[in-house]
């Protein structure tokens, strides 16, 4: 498939990522791998493994994909939202990050001990973030100008 030349069939006339005529694209993704220990590990024994895989950033240009390093490997839910990743991880640890450098941004909430189940985004407004976690525990934030994060509901 020739993903850079692929256009949206459908899309919102403010959508203002759709490219130019003739431009080349670039676009990141959080993309899920199988680890090089899990591909080679012999499922015939007793040994548990993580059937999840990691989850790594990788850049889609030129029609090819680049794959990063793993990321956390506690992730349990990742998204991203204008710019930044977010990852939450089995032990309910919520961290937000600038895809482009890496660089931590800081943590946006501790679930205590359980796992998040879910990071949600919304396109028509990228700059809300829904966290759920164990007991059914929802955060909501607005990542706002300046990396600056409000907390606008749910229990802290």
């Amino acid at each position: 498939m020739d993903a850079t030349k692929n256009l949206f069939l459908e899309h919102n006339e403010n959508n203002s990522f759709l490219p130019s005529e003739g431009k080349d694209v670039a676009i990141w993704l959080l993309v899920q791998s199988v680890s090089d220990s899990d591909a080679q590990h012999d499922y015939s024994s007793d040994c548990q493994t993580n059937p999840t895989g990691l989850w790594r950033l990788a850049l889609l240009v030129k029609n090819m994909v680049i794959l990063g390093s793993p990321l956390d490997p506690r992730a349990a839910a990742v998204n991203a939202s204008a710019g930044h990743g977010i990852i939450g991880t089995h032990d309910g640890l919520v961290y937000m990050w600038e895809l482009s450098t890496g660089t931590k941004l800081g943590t946006l909430h501790d679930f205590k001990g359980g796992t998040i189940s879910c990071i949600a985004t919304n396109g028509s407004r990228p700059r809300v973030i829904a966290v759920a976690g164990a007991g059914g525990q929802l955060q909501v934030y607005l990542h706002g100008r300046n990396n600056i994060v409000d907390h606008l509901g749910g229990d802290r």
